[in-house]
C-alpha cells in the first residue's frame, strides 16, 4: 500500500462563504481535520501543489466546507475537483481520534476475500486485490470461470458495503464484466 492516502475529494468552490465543499473518499469517514498538511492531485497549473487545512465546518456526514491556507484567492477554481491526499500516517491518526475502526479496517485490511454482488444481490465473484490509485481505488474480481476484471470502486456504482457479511454491493455497468 502506498504511504500517500487519497481521503477527499473538492467537490466545488463556496463563494458565498468561502472555503470548498470537500466529500470524503468512498469507505472512509470525513478525516480532514485543521492544522493536517494536504497534497491536491491531479496538480494543477499555477495553483498550489499542498496547503494546510485552516477549518472545517458544516460537517454533514461525508461532505464539509473546508477553509485551506491558500496564498490567494485566483487560483480557487482550479482546485476543484483535486484529490487530498495526506500521508498513510496522519490518515490513521484522524481516524483514530474519531474512533473510526471501519475506515481503518478497509485502508489496511482491503477487501481480499470479500464477495460483490450486482444491483439484484446475485454473487459475481470474490475480490482478490484492492489497488489505491490517486483518484480511486481498483478492485481485482474473480469470477467463477477463474478469470479476473478490474471494477473501480466509486461512489457512482456503489450500492452499500456490508462489513459484517464482507461483501460490496455495485450497480455494474452494462458490459464491465465481459471479455
Amino acid at each position: 500500500m502506498s504511504e500517500w492516502l487519497d481521503i477527499a475529494t473538492i467537490v466545488k468552490l463556496k463563494k458565498s462563504k468561502g472555503g470548498f465543499v470537500v466529500k470524503a473518499a468512498t469507505g472512509l469517514p470525513f478525516l480532514l481535520q485543521p492544522d493536517m498538511q494536504v497534497h491536491f492531485v491531479p496538480p494543477q497549473i499555477d495553483a498550489p501543489r499542498n496547503a494546510k487545512v485552516r477549518e472545517v465546518s458544516g460537517l454533514d456526514t461525508d461532505c464539509a466546507t473546508v477553509h485551506f491556507d491558500l496564498p490567494n484567492d485566483s487560483c480557487l477554481d482550479a482546485l476543484v475537483g483535486c484529490h487530498c491526499l495526506v500521508s498513510l500516517q496522519v490518515a490513521k491518526n484522524a481516524a483514530e481520534s474519531l474512533n473510526e475502526e471501519l475506515g481503518m479496517a478497509l485502508m489496511y485490511d482491503g477487501f481480499d476475500g470479500w464477495s460483490l454482488e450486482d444491483e439484484l444481490g446475485n454473487v459475481v465473484g470474490t475480490i482478490c486485490d484492492c489497488v489505491e490509485h490517486p483518484t480511486q481505488l481498483t478492485l481485482t474480481l474473480k469470477l467463477s470461470s477463474g478469470e479476473e476484471k478490474l471494477i473501480p470502486l466509486v461512489d457512482e456504482l456503489l450500492i452499500s458495503i456490508d462489513d459484517a457479511n464482507k461483501r460490496i454491493k455495485m450497480n455494474l455497468p452494462a458490459g464491465i464484466l465481459e471479455v
